[in-house]
């Protein structure tokens, strides 16, 4: 199949090129943030511990999320 330079087709031939790649689907989040300190940001932001780790999370605005380690 003839295509954009860099763009692969998956197994179910749905094409994932570089429009794909950089736009996101609503309501998705990016990944944790990992940092060496982590603070609040703001007052809607909850620390949580976890598995020896600590966690800010954010409800109202899922991009503050970050992980100290």
């Amino acid at each position: 199949m003839a295509g954009f330079p860099g763009e692969k087709v998956t197994c179910h031939g749905e094409k994932v090129g570089l429009l794909n790649r950089f736009t996101r689907r609503k309501g998705t989040t990016k990944a944790v943030k990992v940092r060496a300190s982590v603070r609040r940001r703001t007052l809607d932001c909850q620390v949580v511990r976890r598995k020896g780790r600590i966690y800010i999370i954010n409800k109202k605005n899922p991009r503050l999320k970050q992980r100290q380690g």
